[in-house]
């Protein structure tokens, strides 16, 4: 159990934290949002994003999810479990509707989504000074791993 001075400085430091205007705190939020939707609409040319565009449209075409991997030209098909089938699919489909520009579109905004339900889920938690550093953070992490090359 927390002794009675750590606790009262505890509230302490939270209302210091917590001391801007919800107004502030709301235009922060909005400014940090665009900035990771804008920071997540990369090129696609990033990522292997158009193997799975092409494994998708096989299982469109195919009505079926391949056992075997249907894209070996130099070797003999080997058995194969295609995971990521149903993202795939959902990108496949984006793809369809909106082109490349509707791809980064959503992939943005899967991003953006994301970071958004981190930031208000763990300013429930934590003060949001601590949860914007975090988020930072945590886009940092996810632009290293969209943007590393094999």
């Amino acid at each position: 159990m927390l002794s009675p001075d750590l606790n009262i400085k505890n509230i302490e430091y939270n209302r210091i934290l917590n001391a801007a205007p919800k107004s502030v705190r709301l235009m922060f939020l909005l400014l940090f949002i665009a900035f990771v939707f804008l920071y997540f609409y990369l090129p696609l040319e990033i990522e292997d994003g158009w193997w799975h565009l092409s494994a998708a449209r096989w299982i469109a075409d195919h009505n079926q999810v391949p056992h075997e991997d249907v894209f070996s030209f130099s070797e003999k098909p080997a058995p194969w479990i295609y995971t990521q089938w149903l993202g795939s699919l959902i990108f496949y489909g984006v793809g369809q509707m909106g082109g490349a520009v509707g791809l980064k579109m959503f992939r943005a905004l899967v991003f953006t989504l994301a970071i958004g339900l981190f930031i208000l889920r763990g300013s429930q938690k934590v003060a949001w000074p601590v949860i914007f550093v975090l988020a930072l953070i945590l886009v940092g992490v996810w632009l290293r791993r969209l943007t590393m090359t094999v």
